[in-house]
């Protein structure tokens, strides 16, 4: 009886949320791509003429709720909970992994609640922690996918955690879409009024990458100096036991 009850509450815990989180975002990116390749993009991108937003607004639904919000503390219950009986992670280098996790997770629902209210300098440092998420969800997927089993699935409580990563990577991905669209808003806006040439531009994105560089240079070098090494975040994956990277 339990593990038919179990069974069915996976569907509306697990199935459904990761179903729909992929649904929405291929919906989303096919709304982009379609205004993109529109022959108006360029005319509104410079002068708004139709008052319309290169940034697409969303309201919040469960899946987001779930995998965004709820699936980390309930990872880090989960992790805590069992540490005797499964072991992901290296325990000496997880602190690297938890800083790295805060940032994407923080950087996340700082540009989902409030890119429109920020300063332009937080702004331009904002996508840093997103581009975290999308490096380390991916990597989380890959080392939780080896212990994805059919009694697995059918536990929502012991399988939801390695079913977060994915969903939330499509998530993360997402909002740096939407960054992206407002940020060119705002990019617009400035070459109108201060006439901004390509190569600024040019030079700009130049710049922006070469800073993510220098601040995932910084976190280690904090973490270093707290006693983490400098290839802690290698160490927490293969230090584990039984997961994906932990053979290597």
């Amino acid at each position: 009886m339990q593990f038919i009850f179990t069974s069915i509450l996976a569907i509306p815990l697990i199935a459904m949320p990761f179903c729909l989180a992929i649904l929405r975002f291929v919906g989303f990116y096919q709304q982009v791509k379609q205004y993109e390749d529109s022959q108006e993009f360029v005319l509104d991108s410079l002068i708004h003429s139709r008052g319309e937003s290169l940034s697409f607004r969303r309201g919040f639904d469960f899946p987001e709720f779930l995998f965004m919000g709820v699936s980390p503390i309930i990872g880090l219950f989960f992790i805590k909970s069992f540490s005797g009986m499964i072991s992901p992670f290296d325990v000496n280098a997880a602190p690297t992994l938890a800083v790295y996790c805060v940032f994407a997770w923080s950087a996340y629902w700082i540009s989902r609640l409030g890119k429109a209210n920020i300063p332009a300098k937080l702004l331009n440092i904002l996508p840093f922690g997103i581009y975290i998420g999308l490096l380390l969800y991916p990597f989380l997927a890959i080392h939780f996918i080896s212990e994805i089993t059919l009694y697995g699935m059918l536990l929502p409580f012991f399988s939801f955690p390695l079913f977060a990563p994915l969903p939330a990577w499509l998530y993360t991905l997402r909002e740096l879409m939407e960054l992206r669209n407002f940020k060119a808003e705002k990019a617009m806006e400035s070459l109108a009024t201060l006439g901004n040439s390509s190569r600024k531009i040019l030079n700009d994105s130049t710049k922006h990458y070469l800073g993510f560089g220098a601040f995932i240079l910084l976190i280690q070098v904090v973490l270093v100096l707290f006693g983490q090494e400098w290839t802690s975040i290698i160490d927490v994956f293969t230090g584990g036991e039984d997961f994906f990277f932990s053979q290597y």
